[in-house]
């Protein structure tokens, strides 16, 4: 988890302090990778064709051997490469962190490195945020794509008011839709990196017991469904419901 504190600020770039803009919020994108050269360039394009401007795409690398750095890399600003390795780190939720850690951003927004967005995401997302004062999340409507027949299926999200306390038996937050306040996520420790799988329905819990969300229903977010990802996703599932139940201080049975 994040040990630095709230007031702390990330260290500084090469080239200094992403440039900001009074009165605009700023958002610092976190993309975790490894081995994702066939779906890299997507994911970044995705995010550089925001219509509001993010302040910075940090791509935490664990180790990859197909050339996703060296992707990463040619891009140049706003897109910095954090090579995970060096911090003795593994797995997603320490790459996340290891993001956060480093963001600049007032608003931290999550992409996995096989997964899109909408052109719109970012905005329509603050616009939301704006509506609902008070809130430190966002979350957006899903479109899932299947790698192998290009099949598209619609999912739309629940609403703020429906979402607790059904998150605690079932991630109904995507990972790759949400959009949270930083210092919202540093109070609370950042993702848990002991867990493996279900790191992110675990934060959202603890996120929704301290903070309010707000929601976008559009399928503004792009989910490749890659071969026996279904299978793999009803096994965290099952895996998660214990330890997500005890972070939300309910009984496993109840």
């Amino acid at each position: 988890m994040i040990a630095m504190s709230v007031r702390e600020a990330p260290e500084t770039p090469a080239g200094g302090q992403p440039r900001r803009e009074i009165g605009v919020p700023t958002v610092s994108v976190i993309i975790p990778s490894l081995n994702a050269a066939p779906y890299i360039r997507a994911a970044i394009d995705s995010v550089l064709a925001q219509t509001h401007p993010v302040l910075e795409i940090i791509v935490a690398d664990g180790g990859s051997k197909d050339g996703t750095q060296e992707i990463v890399a040619g891009y140049g600003e706003p897109v910095r490469l954090l090579d995970q390795r060096k911090s003795g780190r593994k797995g997603i939720a320490a790459g996340r962190n290891l993001g956060i850690e480093a963001a600049w951003g007032d608003w931290l927004a999550f992409l996995d490195a096989d997964d899109w967005w909408d052109p719109r995401k970012t905005a329509e997302q603050l616009v939301a945020i704006e509506k609902c004062p008070g809130a430190a999340l966002s979350y957006t409507g899903v479109c899932l794509v299947s790698e192998e027949s290009g099949e598209r299926q619609l999912h739309s999200p629940l609403s703020p008011s429906a979402i607790w306390p059904r998150l605690r038996w079932k991630n109904a937050v995507g990972a790759s839709t949400v959009l949270a306040r930083r210092n919202a996520m540093i109070g609370l420790g950042g993702f848990r990196e002991d867990l493996i799988g279900f790191e992110d329905w675990e934060m959202w819990v603890r996120m929704r017991l301290h903070h309010s969300f707000a929601c976008c229903p559009e399928p503004l977010s792009f989910y490749r469904i890659l071969p026996h990802s279904v299978s793999h996703d009803v096994q965290k599932h099952l895996d998660g419901i214990p330890q997500v139940c005890q972070s939300s201080g309910q009984n496993v049975w109840r």
